[in-house]
């Protein structure tokens, strides 16, 4: 390991640091946040496994 945050570390201190200490965002605006972060990585996980993940896209 090369010492430096995972993901999980870095996006948990996203939330208590950055939207609820920083920006004092409401218990609302958090959950939306963290049910966007959840259905993003579960996509993420289910293209990936089924090796579809970039495939038709196209950049403009």
């Amino acid at each position: 390991m090369s010492g430096q945050p995972n993901f999980g570390v870095l996006l948990e201190r996203f939330f208590t640091q950055r939207l609820m200490q920083q920006r004092q965002a409401s218990a609302h605006t958090i959950a939306s946040y963290r049910d966007t972060f959840k259905m993003l990585l579960q996509f993420r996980a289910q293209t990936s496994a089924q090796g579809t993940l970039g495939t038709g896209a196209r950049r403009h």
